[in-house]
């Protein structure tokens, strides 16, 4: 259970998605509040987190639908990170299909924070990064992996772009949430470490296959 070693794991760069709101029953989150996604979760969670460099990386659907309204986690995301020592270094959107759908908004978000405190690493000139990480709006790239009906990986494209250009060699790349381990792979990939988490153990299990 990565929530027991959250505050104690050593780790470089965090980069991960968040839960969706029926996944955080547990810390009283509930979709008819949306804003308790913050208050029960994001604020219990954010302060934990602490990488090396003070990167932090959170790839997500930033809206979905319920109830007839939008659930704006990405306002929430926002908030709880610049209430916790952090600014807004850089954003992207990535298309998740081409389509209708009546239930998550088709583009992914990907915000990255930078706390106040630490300088924190920007290839993007540096490696010359303008066609892959410097496009504002990424793919579409292959289909998300779904296990249960349950998007379980993002496309592995996302993390590369993101661990390229915010680590070097070396570094270690953390993950609690880390469904199929695609941000595991993308860092074997690119030869940095990594500390992966999945507490489902039946995606786990599909999960340690895809390292073999």
């Amino acid at each position: 259970n990565c929530l027991d070693n959250l505050a104690t794991d050593q780790y470089d760069y965090f980069f991960s998605g968040t839960p969706c709101y029926e996944d955080l029953e547990v810390f009283g989150v509930d979709k008819n509040n949306p804003k308790s996604y913050k208050t029960k979760f994001l604020d219990w969670f954010v302060p934990r987190l602490k990488p090396r460099l003070g990167t932090v990386t959170i790839a997500f659907t930033g809206c979905r639908r319920a109830n007839s309204q939008i659930l704006p986690k990405f306002y929430y995301v926002n908030q709880a990170f610049f209430q916790h020592g952090y600014i807004l270094k850089d954003t992207k959107y990535y298309v998740k299909k081409v389509g209708y759908d009546g239930y998550s908004h088709t583009l992914g978000h990907v915000y990255t924070f930078q706390h106040k405190s630490k300088e924190g690493i920007f290839n993007l000139r540096k490696k010359k990064l303008y066609s892959t990480y410097g496009h504002d709006l990424w793919g579409p790239f292959g289909k998300e992996k779904v296990i249960d009906g349950e998007v379980v990986a993002q496309p592995k494209e996302v993390p590369l772009m993101c661990i390229e250009n915010f680590t070097e060699e070396g570094h270690v790349v953390y993950d609690p949430f880390g469904g199929l381990g695609t941000t595991g792979l993308a860092a074997k990939e690119l030869n940095r470490g990594y500390l992966v988490y999945e507490i489902r153990p039946e995606i786990h299990k599909v999960g340690l296959e895809l390292f073999k």
